[in-house]
């Protein structure tokens, strides 16, 4: 179950990386700079948070692991 949720909040993140992204090409067309400056974040806060949520997930499964 646990696996499952991870899993979605990945794919949220990954989603959010990619909104992100958009964003940036976006402003950068228009010359926007808060834009481009929004998506920098954007792209760079969800990309932290799958690291961190994937390294939660090894964790997870080394801990389990060592209990069995």
């Amino acid at each position: 179950m646990i696996q499952i949720l991870m899993a979605g909040v990945v794919l949220v993140l990954l989603g959010r990386a990619l909104l992100g992204a958009v964003n940036m090409k976006i402003g950068e067309g228009q010359q926007d700079y808060a834009q481009v400056s929004k998506g920098k974040k954007e792209l760079a806060g969800s990309i932290v948070g799958v690291f961190i949520v994937a390294s939660i997930g090894t964790i997870f499964t080394i801990v389990y692991g060592m209990g069995i």
